[in-house]
């Protein structure tokens, strides 16, 4: 089995496990042209069976949680084995401090990837944004609550 194929199974396999675990959520689709330096580091991902996840965190005032990386960003882990919800937890622990609560899956979006300047074939990854409640902790020095999540381009539908 060719990566491409290999890629379009895994993904399938990470949707039906998080559709056992979580009632209904939302499954986008999108391609995406990037160089081809870009695809071939995708392509090593895919075939690894990563999965991009990002964590919109609320506190009690509905502020979502974000890392000040000079632009904001979500809390985000990338994984190819375990149970992706606890090492998204643990990951958004690790980098903010703060003990997330994942509550639900607000989107899950299936990336086709290609270059541009090839013939190559389009391989499939997994991102998926949860949402999730603070649980504990304290943010640490990088962290900052923000009135809107600013979700990953890559993952807008």
């Amino acid at each position: 089995m060719g990566v491409v194929e290999q890629s379009q199974e895994t993904v399938e396999e990470y949707l039906s496990a998080l559709e056992q675990s979580h009632q209904s959520f939302p499954v986008n689709q999108t391609t995406v042209a990037v160089s081809v330096d870009e695809y071939q580091r995708e392509r090593e991902r895919a075939d690894a069976g990563s999965v991009d996840s990002y964590v919109k965190v609320e506190n009690e005032e509905g502020q979502v949680l974000h890392l000040d990386e000079g632009d904001l960003v979500l809390p985000s882990a990338r994984t190819s084995e375990g149970n992706i919800e606890r090492v998204t937890a643990d990951a958004v622990e690790e980098s903010t401090g703060i003990v997330p609560r994942i509550e639900d899956i607000e989107q899950a979006t299936i990336l086709g990837i290609h270059d541009t300047d090839s013939d190559h074939e389009t391989v499939f990854r997994l991102a998926v944004v949860f949402k999730a409640s603070h649980q504990s902790g304290s943010p640490t020095s990088d962290v900052v609550w923000h009135s809107s999540a600013e979700l990953p381009e890559i993952v807008t539908p």
